[in-house]
């Protein structure tokens, strides 16, 4: 739409729609990625729990508790990395109590055979890898 002032063609009101546009779409596109990385977080959680129920042995009540736990972990693993802003010392020191706090909350779903089994899990994937049971391939034959 072109608009006619005295003699000169205007095109403002075409600008101005295009680049509300392109904001709108900038935050739509904006949404979908942040929307993204929390099912990915939560596809991570539910394979995790999905590993250790295989090797543990666990019920599918056991399971859905340790995927949750996994998923809130995630969440404030994320908001560290928030606040910290990428600092990598800084991370890994203000994770530490988290990771802690994550293995006791697993380990009290676990019946007292499973517990003794997921010790052995996390401290054989934390030796040399620094993760402290955290790796994504825990359990499996890559580790």
């Amino acid at each position: 739409m072109i608009i006619v002032y005295g003699n000169r063609l205007s095109k403002k009101p075409i600008m101005k729609k295009i680049l509300l546009m392109l904001v709108m779409l900038t935050g739509v596109v904006t949404a979908g990625n942040a929307q993204k990385i929390v099912d990915s977080q939560k596809s991570e959680a539910t394979e995790k729990a999905k590993i250790l129920q295989k090797l543990l042995k666990l019920n599918d009540g056991q399971t859905a508790k340790i995927s949750a736990i996994y998923q809130e972990a995630y969440a404030k693993f994320n908001e560290i990395k928030i606040r910290e802003r990428g600092n990598t010392n800084k991370i890994l020191e203000a994770a530490r109590p988290l990771i802690a706090g994550t293995h006791a909350k697993i380990k009290g779903v676990l019946q007292r055979e499973q517990a003794i089994d997921y010790d052995k899990l996390v401290k054989k994937n934390s030796i040399g890898d620094n993760n402290s049971g955290w790796a994504t391939n825990q359990g499996t034959s890559d580790n």
